[in-house]
């Protein structure tokens, strides 16, 4: 997951480790040529042109236009913080 330290991306991690999952966490500063050994990827920078073609040319082999995006979801926060389901 890339930009998993932002708000939303803190929330898609709890999320997924919540439900048995142990996701690859990247962020600013990180080695992002590491995409390459995912089966998926999963970006919530908010930013277009961080995963550049040579670094999706690994396994995770992107599904359609490079700049595609799907619906943005929603994670409003709990009372204590954390995402809601």
């Amino acid at each position: 997951m890339v930009g998993s330290k932002g708000f939303v991306g803190q929330g898609v991690v709890t999320m997924l480790r919540a439900d048995g999952h142990d996701p690859m966490t990247l962020d600013l500063g990180d080695r992002l040529e590491r995409v390459r050994d995912a089966d998926i990827v999963i970006s919530v920078t908010g930013s277009p042109g961080i995963l550049t073609p040579d670094l999706r040319s690994g396994r995770a082999a992107p599904r359609g236009p490079a700049h595609q995006t799907g619906p943005r979801p929603q994670l409003p926060p709990q009372g204590d913080g954390g995402p809601s389901r």
